[in-house]
């Protein structure tokens, strides 16, 4: 391997990364801080990593590919992981777009600047997270990057290093700590450089290798729908016919060619990995390319919209609480884990005065913030609501028929609704207040858990009983899961009228996949 990396070999360097998130990825998802299934973080980085190398054309220069790269994670950068992944990236780009070919100190100095740009770019740096652990990593190893070194010991150093400071994280984020467990974001990045290392090492991921085995073909097929693959055949001891045959089996179309000794396939298909396994017994993979199907509910409703003072976009969950939405006036809809590309495009379809975001969680007002840097537009304003309750209360504060100026400081306005939400668990957890198993229900707030119980029921009253702010409380409002027993809104009725009857209660049918009771209280 040359000590000069250009922009081929740092392609194939990028693709084996991504290789080895699909293989780590169930790992990292699961390294979520609370029992429920809330970790997404190893999907998110993923999706924004994929997206950046379907968009990247093949160029030897190192520094103009970089940049399609970098703009392809940056449009479909999803999650907080997700943005903090493209701005990482950006950052590398900023130090080496005018660069062909790169040394193990021009790297160096890229992984800095990639650090940098990524802190600039997030609204509220949270030390313990990818961010401290990209900064540690590169600058506690930086004076021992140059001379001679080569590329393989160069990413050995930096690897070694930010696996050290991925141990540190628990001691720098409490909430780390308490559920014994590392940061995630830094651990998805951490796999991405393992990735480029293991290619300088000759070592090439097989991403059929996931974590879930019952569910591996799966993974490639429910994902893929459309694929390009370039093959370098080192076996030309084969029938074209035979592999037309099997390609057409498994492809609704197909465009199949074979030119100095390279195999191109432009599939539409079902069965990607099926396809991949076979074609990579011929020889080398060149490019890769698998496009994502666009599930139902993640495809952008917006419709013709005729020019308003404020135009609302949501983020949903649920049909019942997007009915809601809709009565209170909000126009367009986005899925629960939105890119920076979704935002963008339901931009250029509105005309109005004011834009007005309600990203409905945390993990997403770093994508819409992203989103609203790039469009360069000044109308747009993000009310940075956490959840979909704290989106309703918003609307309720809005008065259309006063100013955009006096309807805007309304609906910034926190009225100190609390949410409270009750889920299943996926892994154990044990806290002062609560001991979870797999299975049971949990109520919790925040980053903290509140109760636990196999009787959903008694989970929310435990729960409102380890609510210190409970007596303060006049209102719940509370939205119905998917997946709850009908009868459950006239047991949670009584529940409130026998002990907490000074508490108004207003129940919903919500209909979100997640969380099976979301209850705000103000």
């Amino acid at each position: 391997m040359r000590n000069e990396i250009n922009g081929f070999i740092f392609e194939k360097m990028m693709r084996n990364a991504l290789n080895n998130l699909y293989v780590h990825e169930k790992e990292i998802n699961d390294m979520n801080v609370f029992p429920v299934a809330d970790g997404d973080t190893g999907t998110n980085m993923r999706l924004t990593l994929e997206n950046g190398l379907n968009t990247a054309k093949s160029d030897k220069h190192l520094g103009k590919y970089l940049k399609e790269l970098s703009t392809g994670m940056l449009l479909g950068a999803r999650g907080n992981s997700g943005v903090i992944l493209s701005q990482l990236f950006r950052g590398m780009y900023l130090s080496l777009r005018n660069d062909s070919i790169v040394n193990p100190g021009e790297f160096r100095d890229a992984f800095i600047i990639g650090y940098k740009t990524a802190y600039k770019a997030v609204l509220k740096p949270v030390e313990g997270t990818i961010l401290t652990v990209t900064r540690m990593g590169i600058e506690n190893i930086k004076d021992k990057i140059r001379g001679s070194i080569s590329q393989k010991d160069a990413f050995k150093l930096y690897l070694d290093e930010l696996n050290k400071s991925l141990e540190l994280t628990p001691e720098l984020l409490p909430v780390l700590k308490e559920a014994n467990v590392l940061d995630s974001g830094a651990k998805g990045y951490i796999t991405i450089i393992e990735g480029m290392y293991k290619y300088l090492l000759g070592q090439i991921v097989d991403r059929d290798l996931v974590m879930d085995e019952d569910n591996k073909e799966e993974k490639l097929e429910g994902e893929g729908d459309y694929l390009e693959i370039s093959i370098k055949l080192n076996n030309l001891n084969f029938a074209i016919e035979d592999i037309s045959k099997k390609i057409e089996e498994l492809s609704s179309s197909y465009d199949l060619k074979i030119k100095d000794k390279i195999l191109t396939l432009k599939a539409y298909t079902s069965s990607a990995s099926l396809i991949i396994k076979s074609l990579r017994r011929l020889g080398d993979v060149e490019s890769l390319n698998l496009e994502n199907k666009k599930k139902e509910e993640d495809k952008i409703d917006i419709p013709d919209i005729p020019f308003k003072a404020i135009v609302y976009i949501a983020c949903i969950s649920g049909s019942g609480i997007k009915d809601v939405y809709k009565d209170m006036g909000v126009d367009v809809f986005l899925p629960t884990n939105p890119s920076t590309q979704n935002f963008l495009d339901a931009f250029k379809r509105i005309k109005s005065e004011k834009i007005v975001i309600l990203p409905n969680d945390k993990n997403i007002i770093e994508t819409a913030n992203q989103a609203v840097k790039i469009s360069l537009q000044k109308n747009i304003v993000i009310i940075p609501t956490k959840n979909v309750i704290e989106g309703y209360y918003a609307l309720a504060m809005d008065v259309p028929d006063s100013s955009i100026e006096n309807r805007l400081e309304a609906i910034s306005e926190d009225v100190g609704v609390e949410c409270l939400n009750v889920s299943k668990a996926i892994k154990s957890y044990s806290n002062d207040l609560a001991k979870v198993n797999v299975g049971d229900y949990v109520t919790y707030m925040n980053e903290k858990i509140l109760s636990s119980d196999v009787d959903l029921l008694e989970c929310l009253s435990k729960g409102l009983a380890n609510y210190n702010d409970i007596s303060f409380k006049s209102s719940a409002f509370i939205l119905l899961g998917k997946n709850v027993d009908e009868d459950l809104e006239e047991k949670i009725n009584e529940l409130f009228s026998s002990k907490y009857e000074n508490i108004e209660v207003t129940i919903l049918n919500g209909g979100q996949e997640k969380e099976d009771l979301m209850i705000g209280l103000l």
